[in-house]
């Protein structure tokens, strides 16, 4: 990422961030970043906020949202606690994710059009879009026409209970002493 704004290993930053081009982050961000190009979260970094770029790559930490216009690599090592929303979605094994992934073609088209007319210029017209798939059904709350309920707040949202890793084929449990009950 040749030209990109670097947040050093030593430096926090409390706020949000915003700006034209890419940013490689090596340090902490608590706020949200919105970037118009690349965004690297080296391992080793913390970001406490949603993260929106066109392309983003994950090998540190992340809690909140990430909003990739192309795509979002997960890189192993990386954990994140929040939404993966992009047309393309990559989660290396080693990553942990606990949130939702949603992979279609509508994210692009309403990505170029915010990133657009948030410089004033006139948004392009979306040329050669996939039809949007309908995402899965994550247990959410319908609405009473049959329709999406609205999502509660980032703040108001709680993580999906931790994943418990399986024993590998083969392997022998061992049993727990039984405790004595007074």
């Amino acid at each position: 990422m040749a030209g990109a704004s670097v947040i050093g290993p030593a430096t926090v930053v409390r706020g949000n961030l915003r700006g034209e081009g890419s940013l490689e982050v090596l340090g902490r961000i608590e706020g949200n970043v919105a970037m118009t190009g690349e965004v690297l979260l080296a391992a080793g970094s913390n970001v406490r906020g949603n993260v929106s770029g066109s392309q983003i790559r994950v090998a540190g930490e992340v809690d909140g949202d990430l909003a990739g216009a192309e795509a979002v690599l997960v890189e192993k090592g990386a954990s994140i606690t929040g939404e993966l929303v992009a047309p393309r979605v990559g989660i290396t094994p080693g990553a942990i994710v606990r949130g939702a992934v949603r992979a279609d073609g509508e994210t692009l088209e309403l990505g170029f059009r915010a990133m657009a007319s948030a410089g004033g210029a006139p948004a392009p017209e979306p040329r050669g879009l996939p039809e949007p798939r309908r995402s899965l059904d994550l247990g959410r709350p319908k609405a009473p026409e049959g329709g999406d309920a609205p999502r509660p707040a980032l703040s108001e949202r709680k993580p999906p209970a931790p994943v418990v890793p399986v024993p590998r084929k083969g392997a022998r449990g061992r049993k727990r002493p039984s405790r004595a009950r007074p």
